[in-house]
């Protein structure tokens, strides 16, 4: 896609919608239904984004349901603030439907998914946490998570085919390219995670999201920086 088109198709977005459309667009390359032969070997990416995206839910199929109506319902209701626009009943009934699938019912009086409601209440106190903790709680659906952040980073650098990495930076602050660990960290993550380079250089590493080394000699930041030494006294007198 083109510059222009994907600024035509953008234009009428908020800077907070945008960064939640793309949120859903990692969680599609991460996250799409997989046949048993590709279940079977899961990619480490995959299984890591899994991990950061559902927290201690990630691990039950039922909890895993209950995290993604959460999550829908949450961001469904900042996209309507963002547009000022409510959607209709019909729409937001419609968005009930997983939530209602594990109600009683004529049919199924009996039916009480234990585990599903266990996992909602599970998924609450997860993204409350994560968006309680977050420095930018406002930014895209509010989840500060780290890794979830860095890996949806990495599925925008894996894209073979997309808008330049500048388009995301200047008009969505949403890095595409490789940077330095400092460079991510300082104009990144930063914002709304409080992190060392080196601890996030640790993180690069074990997500095999890859970056540029940092330049050496005259070109690194830290070159013609003066090391503040103790003074040394001198002795008076004879030796």
């Amino acid at each position: 896609m083109s510059k222009k088109k994907l600024l035509e198709s953008l234009s009428g977005l908020t800077k907070r919608q945008v960064e939640i459309l793309f949120e859903e667009l990692a969680k599609l390359d991460f996250l799409e239904p997989l046949d048993n032969e590709a279940s079977a070997s899961l990619s480490k990416s995959r299984r890591d984004y899994q991990k950061a995206y559902y927290g201690r839910c990630w691990k039950s199929e039922k909890k895993r349901s209950a995290f993604d109506f959460l999550r829908v319902w949450h961001n469904a209701a900042i996209w309507d603030k963002e547009s000022g626009k409510p959607r209709k009943d019909s729409d937001r009934l419609r968005l009930l439907t997983p939530l209602l699938n594990v109600l009683p019912t004529c049919e199924n009086p009996n039916r009480f998914d234990a585990e599903f409601f266990k996992g909602l209440m599970e998924a609450m106190q997860i993204l409350n946490d994560r968006i309680y903790n977050s420095k930018n709680p406002n930014m895209g659906s509010g989840d500060g998570d780290v890794r979830k952040w860095l890996l949806e980073y990495k599925a925008r650098m894996d894209e073979p085919v997309g808008p330049p990495s500048e388009l995301f930076v200047s008009k969505f602050h949403l890095p595409s390219a490789r940077y330095t660990v400092r460079e991510l960290n300082q104009q990144f993550v930063s914002k709304f995670h409080s992190i060392s380079d080196k601890k996030l250089h640790e993180k690069l590493h074990e997500l095999d999201i890859p970056h540029k080394d940092e330049p050496r000699g005259k070109a690194s930041p830290k070159y013609g920086t003066v090391l503040n030494l103790p003074t040394v006294r001198r002795k008076k007198g004879k030796f």
